[in-house]
């Protein structure tokens, strides 16, 4: 028994690292799961993932350190969101500027001008 807890005890270690640097959501996010999804593989509920990503709560007892494993797993299999595209929309300012620069504007409406009956018509473009 004195094992199991020694091991328990080194997950939530891990489990308060991911929680304290954010890297817990960061795992979850790129690895496309809701809080409501590693809730349930932790035996836990969204709210404690929650408070425990946002640093509301540190993680503890079993359902932390199962958080932690999940986690850690989910890490060695390659989710993170460095790597997926879709999840860096996470921060709007990082990027924007860089990419404005490659992305072709928008094309604009034609201007609307009041014509003599006071209708408004719009501009033929030449």
């Amino acid at each position: 028994m004195a094992e199991d807890d020694a091991l328990q005890v080194v997950q939530l270690a891990e489990a308060r690292q991911l929680a304290a640097s954010g890297r817990g959501k960061e795992i979850r996010v790129g690895a496309r799961l809701s809080l409501k999804d590693v809730a349930a593989a932790a035996h836990t509920s969204d709210v404690n993932v929650l408070r425990w990503e946002t640093g509301q709560r540190r993680p503890t007892g079993e359902a932390g350190a199962r958080w932690g494993q999940f986690l850690r797993s989910l890490e060695r299999l390659g989710f993170d969101t460095t790597e997926n595209d879709e999840s860096e929309g996470d921060d709007e300012s990082e990027g924007d500027e860089e990419s404005e620069d490659d992305e072709e504007p928008a094309p604009q409406p034609a201007p609307v001008t009041a014509h003599r009956g006071g209708i408004p018509s719009a501009m033929s473009a030449a």
